[in-house]
C-alpha cells in the first residue's frame, strides 16, 4: 500500500514537472517518432540552428533547406528520370517544411505558414531570430560600448 502511494506521488510529480516545462516552452516535441528542438523566444537560436541542421541532415533533407530548389513545371519534354528527380526533390522539400512547421511556436508559425519552400521558411526564421547582418553589427557595437 505504501509503495503504491509513493508511485502515485512520483507519477503526479513527473506529470506536474512536464506540464510546467511545456508551459514554459522548454520541452521538445515529438515529430515522426523523433524529439525535435522547439524554437521559441527563449531559445538560443544558434544552438537550435545547430540541432536542426543535424536533425535535418540525419533525415537527408538539410541539403534542400540549405540550397533550395527551383520548381520547374512538368512538361512533355522531360524524361521519366527528370520527373522522378523533381518529385523526389518536392518530397524532400515538403518533409523539411513539415519539420520546420512543427518546431516553431505559434507566432513563428504565422511568419512561415504561407511560404513555398523550406529554404524560404529557414531564411525567415533566421532573420527573425538572429537578425540580418546589419542588425548583428549594431548589436555587437552596443556590446562593445
Amino acid at each position: 500500500m505504501k509503495r503504491e502511494r509513493e508511485r502515485e506521488r512520483v507519477k503526479k510529480k513527473c506529470a506536474l514537472e512536464c506540464f510546467e516545462k511545456k508551459k514554459r516552452g522548454d520541452m521538445a516535441k515529438v515529430v515522426n517518432g523523433m524529439m525535435v528542438p522547439q524554437l521559441t523566444k527563449k531559445t538560443n537560436y544558434d544552438n537550435w540552428c545547430l540541432q536542426m541542421k543535424t536533425l535535418l541532415g540525419s533525415q537527408d533533407i538539410w541539403d534542400i533547406v540549405e540550397s533550395g530548389y527551383e520548381e520547374h513545371a512538368e512538361d512533355a519534354n522531360q524524361t521519366v528520370a527528370q520527373i522522378a528527380v523533381l518529385k523526389k526533390t518536392r518530397v524532400k522539400d515538403k518533409s523539411a517544411l513539415y519539420f520546420l512547421y512543427n518546431v516553431v511556436d505559434e507566432s513563428s508559425f504565422e511568419k512561415i505558414a504561407n511560404v513555398a519552400s523550406s529554404k524560404e521558411a529557414w531564411d525567415i526564421l533566421e532573420v527573425a531570430y538572429r537578425g540580418n547582418e546589419r542588425i548583428r553589427q549594431v548589436r555587437l557595437q552596443a556590446l562593445r560600448v
